[in-house]
């Protein structure tokens, strides 16, 4: 049998080739081993790395890589395999696979900070789609270290739609939709994107936990005109005007939701009382919504029994009672329980009264978002209006003063 050796020197890599698709494992290993100096040993596995990658075989290039692991000197080598692997995985619809074989990468060779970044992106996006989201924030956080360094725009797009998504698995609803809005202002997004931002920024605000901060946002994202284009407006408006949703609204609301959003949240297996009724959600979408319905509630109500309040939310007495209480503790309810008699009184503030569109503290604190969301991202249209509220007081000034004299 012909040696390795005796390949190389008489250059017969077409036999070379052969072998080592046969038996990968020994043939590099023969490479490796031999008496060729470091430079032709280099020259030769650089001829069958090439020879992998075109290969398309994927077993073959993971074999390869678990070989040329142990040899610092060929890391440059592994690291297009690895890329290689991850592409050939991506293909086969494999993006766990692929996300895998790009963590193996010796980032310290990439060519610039760009490219290192590029791949942290793409690895967090992949694990994404898999909804790995703990894999996911590990790498967007190795992201993190190095995004205030590069001036790609695109880049820096695509690593703040991956931390909203991030925020969106973990429950951080709020800062999530904050982020999302933000995208959607974004002119160097194509416009079907910046409208699929704003969509998941009205998911993930209703999604949110009752109160200011989400009245907050819900009232700046409802006054957004393109909300309208948007197939989640409906709810949206009911959220907002802080309407009592209905089974059907909720239920038609879940279709639209990520697998993540309607997860199961941790209960105790005792989690009914004797007439079957829930004390606790049983999922996030249902924690959500019940928020919302008691707080909506406190709209409608001066007081109600926790009976009374059970059942209007699909809940306990007891799982009424917990809900308000944690929200009154948390200052997203304005109430207070009277437990005698069984009883929540709701205390709106001054600063609310019946027939505001959300409240007005709300109303006030959105439209003062929406300012610095002008100066920040339509620079030109918050000039307009500074121009346009000029020209309107010089008009009330100069009627005041006609009146005043008695020209009409």
């Amino acid at each position: 049998m012909t040696s390795i050796e005796e390949i190389i020197d008489a250059k017969n890599y077409t036999l070379l080739f052969e072998q080592l698709d046969g038996n990968i494992a020994d043939t590099l290993n023969s490479i490796l081993s031999s008496n060729y100096n470091l430079i032709q040993k280099k020259s030769v596995v650089e001829q069958c790395t090439e020879h992998l990658i075109k290969s398309g075989l994927v077993k073959n290039i993971a074999s390869a890589c678990d070989i040329l692991s142990h040899y610092s000197l060929y890391d440059h080598l592994n690291n297009q395999l690895h890329i290689q692997a991850s592409d050939l995985y991506f293909n086969a619809d494999d993006l766990s696979s692929a996300a895998n074989e790009l963590t193996k990468l010796n980032f310290d060779l990439l060519e610039s900070i760009d490219s290192k970044l590029d791949t942290y992106i793409k690895i967090v996006r992949l694990y994404l789609e898999v909804d790995d989201s703990i894999s996911s924030e590990s790498y967007l956080n190795k992201a993190a270290t190095v995004i205030h360094t590069t001036t790609n725009k695109s880049l820096i797009l695509s690593f703040k739609l991956s931390q909203a998504r991030i925020l969106d698995y973990k429950r951080d609803f709020i800062r999530s939709a904050t982020i999302f809005q933000q995208l959607s202002y974004e002119a160097d997004l194509d416009y079907e994107d910046r409208l699929s931002s704003l969509s998941a920024a009205i998911v993930t605000a209703i999604l949110a936990p009752a109160g200011p901060k989400r009245s907050r946002i819900l009232a700046s994202l409802y006054r957004d005109e393109r909300s309208r284009s948007t197939q989640h407006h409906i709810i949206l408006e009911k959220v907002f005007l802080e309407r009592i949703l209905s089974a059907d609204d909720i239920a038609s609301f879940a279709e639209h939701l990520s697998a993540h959003q309607i997860a199961q949240i941790s209960y105790t297996h005792n989690n009914v009382d004797e007439q079957g009724a829930k004390h606790t959600p049983t999922n996030v979408l249902e924690r959500a919504m019940i928020e919302h319905n008691l707080l909506a509630a406190s709209k409608i109500f001066d007081n109600i029994t926790f009976t009374r309040l059970g059942a209007l939310l699909n809940l306990s007495s007891y799982g009424a009672e917990t809900i308000a209480s944690t929200m009154i503790v948390q200052s997203r309810l304005e109430a207070y329980i009277d437990q005698v008699d069984a009883v929540i009184v709701f205390t709106p503030s001054h600063a609310t009264h019946e027939g505001d569109l959300g409240g007005a503290a709300h109303v006030a604190a959105a439209q003062e978002d929406d300012r610095q969301f002008e100066a920040a991202y339509a620079p030109h249209t918050h000039g307009w209006d500074a121009q346009i509220k000029s020209v309107a007081s010089l008009i009330e000034a100069t009627a005041a003063k006609i009146e005043e004299k008695g020209l009409v």
